[in-house]
């Protein structure tokens, strides 16, 4: 009689612990490929709107990145890009963003993005600089187009 007293708390506490404590929210991991999104989910905090995500993955270079991508593996993948909560920080979200394959993520892109005035910056990874958007662009078209130093300092 004491075993059956006993696993009835016990179900009634597992059963009532389990109503009260809630399951943390998904958010939503892109894969940008075929000009749509295809929502894969991973748990991130509640904050992380998938808007975030969006805004990244309409960035020109990541578009053309994604196209690359649709294109070499015959349209079956695109850009994939996702919050990283390990490098999130007070004032600012990470967003990763390349091809995520067979049980690894290949990082392309390093963004960040300011949680008050939602300012998005990259980061150049050879040089560990972060650069707002809008100067990465102009440095990375001029790389692209020969200018090796287009990264070094000025």
């Amino acid at each position: 009689m004491k075993n059956i007293i006993a696993l009835s708390f016990i179900v009634s506490f597992l059963l009532a612990s389990s109503c009260t404590n809630k399951q943390p929210e998904r958010s939503a991991v892109f894969d940008y490929t075929h000009d749509s999104l295809k929502v894969k989910t991973d748990s991130v905090p509640v904050e992380l709107r998938d808007s975030l995500l969006s805004r990244i993955l309409d960035i020109p270079e990541v578009k053309k990145y994604s196209e690359y991508l649709e294109k070499e593996t015959s349209g079956k993948q695109g850009a994939t890009a996702f919050i990283d909560p390990a490098n999130n920080t007070e004032q600012r979200y990470t967003v990763n963003v390349g091809l995520s394959s067979e049980g690894r993520f290949d990082t392309v892109y390093i963004f960040y993005v300011d949680k008050r005035s939602g300012d998005i910056s990259v980061l150049h990874q050879p040089s560990g600089q972060d650069y707002p958007l809008s100067e990465w662009q102009k440095r990375y078209e001029r790389y692209m187009n020969g200018e090796k130093d287009a990264f070094s300092s000025e």
